[in-house]
C-alpha cells in the first residue's frame, strides 16, 4: 500500500508526491480515511512533525489529493 506524504510549509500542512521529498520533517499516514482521521485527532500530527499547524485541509482533500499524486484510483478508499 502507498503512503501518503505529510508535511508542513509555512504552518500549513502540505501533501507531497511519493517521489518528490521536500526538505525538512514528515511524516507518513495510509491513504485510508480512518488512517486520516486518526492523524488529525489531539494534535497527534503537531507531536510527530514537531511544529504548530495552523492550516489543516479536509480528511477529504487529504485523501483526494494524496491518491492523484500516487495515480490511485478512489476505489482504494475503500478498504
Amino acid at each position: 500500500m502507498k503512503m501518503i506524504r505529510l508535511k508542513v510549509s509555512e504552518r500549513v500542512l502540505v501533501m507531497t508526491d511519493y517521489n518528490t521529498h521536500l526538505s525538512g520533517r514528515g511524516c507518513y499516514v495510509c491513504p485510508s480515511e480512518s488512517c486520516v482521521q486518526k492523524a488529525l485527532k489531539k494534535n497527534r500530527l503537531e507531536k510527530a512533525l514537531r511544529t504548530e499547524i495552523q492550516r489543516i485541509p479536509s480528511v477529504e482533500s487529504i485523501l483526494k489529493i494524496g491518491l492523484e499524486k500516487k495515480g490511485c484510483a478512489d476505489d482504494h478508499l475503500d478498504r
